[in-house]
């Protein structure tokens, strides 16, 4: 009986032993939050001169960087890519706005211009949406099908703003797209973000 109480008590120790690499690597790969930051609680904004607009792109598609050498833009949305080419050649109009924190709305106004979007088949009954975009002179700069990764995509889950509203749920991490390297590596654009803390902006500006 002693030798089975033993035995039983080795089995444990050895399989908590293997268990622990296992958890860490489930820890890091599923359930921990990543470095960057989520979009969510931030109004988006663009720095034009040194006067701010108001955009239309929503703060839960993006994440991004803080507090790095070289804060990074990161998209879950590809829909929204198209508007950050857009604005990165300055293809926008000026709207008034009755917002005092802005010195005006930006609207893009020809973003197919800079992507195409196409269904594929992965079965009879599975579709899926593929994306191409370009520059401003319609070249291919970038292709985007949700599920796959390449130098621009990366997989994480942004971590929350200490006090953030929003619930904390578990699931897989998304997608998203690299903005910033992307832009400077097929456009030569140089995004710069920042953040006004008091007012929840995220500022996007474009050095020349």
């Amino acid at each position: 009986m002693k030798k089975a109480k033993g035995g039983f008590w080795v089995t444990a120790i050895i399989f908590a032993i293997l268990m622990i690499p296992l958890g860490i690597v489930l820890y890091t790969t599923y359930f921990a939050w990543d470095s960057q930051i989520e979009g969510n609680p931030y109004k988006v904004a663009l720095e034009k001169e040194g006067k701010i607009y108001e955009l239309s792109l929503n703060g839960n598609s993006l994440a991004f960087d803080k507090g790095t050498s070289d804060d990074q833009l990161y998209l879950n949305s590809p829909y929204y890519l198209a508007e950050i080419i857009a604005l990165s050649y300055d293809d926008y109009k000026v709207e008034k706005t009755d917002n005092p924190f802005f010195a005006g709305t930006i609207r893009t106004q020809n973003q197919r211009k800079y992507f195409d979007q196409q269904t594929k088949y992965s079965t009879p009954k599975d579709s899926y949406q593929s994306y191409t975009f370009f520059d401003q002179n319609r070249n291919q700069i970038f292709s985007y099908e949700l599920g796959f990764e390449n130098d621009y995509v990366i997989k994480i889950r942004p971590t929350f703003p200490m006090f953030s509203k929003r619930k904390y749920g578990i699931g897989a991490k998304q997608s998203y797209i690299k903005v910033t390297k992307l832009l400077r590596d097929k456009l030569n654009k140089n995004l710069k973000i920042k953040t006004d803390e008091n007012n929840k902006l995220l500022i996007l500006n474009f050095e020349k």
